[in-house]
């Protein structure tokens, strides 16, 4: 389960730098591309993985300031943050599963 949750960072990370293509500020890009990167971090080296949620709070922020964009770019920000929450949930029942 830790391959699929790590699968899904990969393919976060590569949704948020579709955002180059968009009409979405360089700026954005980047604070969702390091959002994303902070999260799988915490996710996989800290012992408790829900700290990778933190990488939602950056999110909610590239969502704030792409809202004035284009609706396209706040759908491919909604899909990271799902994308996200998946990937670190799959990461906390990974260590369920290794616990019994």
């Amino acid at each position: 389960m830790r391959q699929f949750s790590n699968i899904l960072f990969a393919l976060d990370l590569a949704c948020a730098l579709l955002l180059i293509s968009l009409a979405v500020p360089a700026s954005s890009v980047w604070i969702a591309v390091l959002s994303i990167s902070l999260s799988a971090i915490l996710a996989n080296w800290i012992r408790i993985r829900a700290a990778g949620l933190a990488g939602i709070g950056g999110l909610f922020l590239v969502l704030h300031l792409v809202s004035c964009c284009s609706l396209l770019g706040v759908m491919v920000v909604a899909l990271c943050m799902g994308l996200l929450l998946t990937a670190v949930l799959l990461a906390i029942f990974a260590d369920y599963s290794d616990a019994s």
